[in-house]
């Protein structure tokens, strides 16, 4: 079992480590980052704005986000009459290569536009689960997890929004299907994110930048109200809604559910963990760069 006083804090005189991952643990801890939100980002709103501007720049950078390209416009697949609103199934296309489905949740009957709400569940819950839906015959969308209590699109659409519900990338359906019936989510997540780093973007910054293709189209339904979307997250889920709601100008509200930590802190404060745990939190979170900008906390 590790820890930072039995493993990594220095037993030299000049507080230096021999051991290569101690030393990288040491420096960590000695980062200020840059953007931190502190009492003097706050001395006046003219102050706050102007540091808020700064972060939500220097977040997009670091997102690496693809650079968007024409797309055609979401199409329907099905619809399903449920008590007191209607579920539609539809799948987007916000790159050149993707087919990304996602659940429309519609209170009917609609008179007049009412708000919006993107829902995006935790690490391995399926849209299916936060429409209230009968889950896919797919290992990967098995999780039941408070059934009830994730169903956050459901429980909006009862509440008379517009609710879309997402899969996070490379998750439930957007995870491969095994023909033998395995769960394959979280080894090809890894082999995913990988790609993504490799490739010149982040996980996070994937995720994004599909919401924002969405948005571009949400936000001309006639019967959303522009000025009434939201955006709502678990888990996995809420690091794309604080993002989003920093970076579009569309999202009016975020509705911040489960777990929130300093992931540099997180890295540096291990107390009796084995190795193989150490940062246990998943290649996903991972945003090259940030943690000598901001942390999560900063961002909400």
């Amino acid at each position: 079992m590790l820890s930072w006083e039995k493993h990594f804090s220095s037993r030299r005189t000049d507080g230096r480590r021999t051991e290569t991952l101690a030393a990288w643990m040491a420096a960590m801890r000695k980062i200020a980052p840059r953007l931190a939100f502190t009492p003097e980002c706050t001395r006046s709103p003219e102050t706050f704005r102007q540091w808020r501007k700064m972060v939500r720049a220097r977040l997009a950078e670091l997102l690496c986000m693809p650079e968007a390209t024409p797309h055609p416009p979401p199409r329907r697949l099905s619809a399903q009459p449920r008590d007191g609103y209607t579920v539609e199934r539809w799948e987007f296309y916000p790159d050149d290569y993707s087919a990304v489905p996602f659940l429309l949740l519609r209170p009917e009957p609609l008179t007049a536009p009412v708000p919006g709400v993107l829902c995006i569940p935790g690490s391995a819950v399926s849209k299916e689960l936060l429409a209230g839906e009968p889950l896919l015959d797919n290992p990967n969308c098995a999780n039941r997890k408070l059934a009830e209590r994730n169903a956050q699109a459901l429980h909006c659409v009862r509440g008379g929004m517009i609710a879309a519900a997402f899969d996070n990338p490379g998750t439930a359906e957007l995870a491969e299907l095994d023909p033998d019936q395995v769960e394959t989510q979280w080894a090809s997540r890894e082999k995913l994110v990988q790609g993504y780093l490799d490739g010149g973007t982040t996980y996070l910054g994937m995720s994004v930048f599909q919401k924002l293709r969405f948005l571009e189209w949400f936000r001309t339904l006639p019967e959303v109200h522009p000025g009434q979307i939201a955006v709502m997250g678990h888990s996995l889920g809420s690091e794309a809604a604080m993002a989003l709601g920093l970076i579009s100008d569309d999202i009016a509200a975020v509705v911040f559910n489960d777990f929130l930590c300093d992931e540099r802190r997180r890295y540096v404060g291990i107390t009796e963990l084995p190795a193989n745990q150490i940062d246990d939190g998943g290649n996903w979170h991972m945003v090259p760069g940030a943690w000598r900008e901001f942390a999560f906390p900063d961002l909400l």
